[in-house]
């Protein structure tokens, strides 16, 4: 195996081994192009692996180790992880429902100091005058005409 700097470059059937799958599941990822490849003067095909990748490989399925030791401590760092974030979010929630009930507070403060609005008068039993008033002179109110628009009267 050699690296190039960005990745690690192996034969078919290394890259294999390393991903956990068999040699012509990794010939069907060539051929699509999810995995890099490089072929060499002589017409080999090398698969180019991400170290990243090929790191959680080996972490997560012990190798080297041959006890599964590493899945072990790959959990418990996960749990580790998660219950840090509950710590985080419970945290997070207390603050929030403090936030909160102030925020109910300064409301309350508010609207105490608001005035009350005086109430509408009661209806009174007589009917209400006409909108319409009359014109000077005369007894009853003659309807007013209809207003035309100013660019009626000019188009028309």
């Amino acid at each position: 195996m050699a690296t190039d700097g960005t990745h690690v470059r192996m034969t078919v059937a290394q890259a294999a081994q390393a991903l956990g799958i068999s040699a012509e599941a990794v010939r069907q990822r060539v051929r699509r192009g999810t995995l890099l490849t490089e072929k060499s003067e002589d017409g080999s095909v090398f698969v180019l692996i991400d170290p990243l990748q090929y790191a959680e490989r080996t972490r997560t399925d012990g190798v080297g180790t041959g006890d599964g030791t590493s899945d072990e401590a790959l959990l418990s760092a996960h749990l580790d992880h998660a219950l840090e974030e509950i710590r985080f979010l419970r945290s997070e929630l207390s603050t929030r429902n403090e936030e909160l009930r102030r925020k109910d507070h300064i409301i309350a403060a508010l609207t105490e100091r608001i005035p009350e609005l005086p109430s509408p008068p009661e209806a009174s039993p007589e009917p209400r005058e006409s909108p319409e008033t009359p014109t000077v002179g005369t007894e009853k109110a003659e309807p007013q005409p209809e207003r035309v628009p100013w660019w009626r009267r000019i188009f028309q």
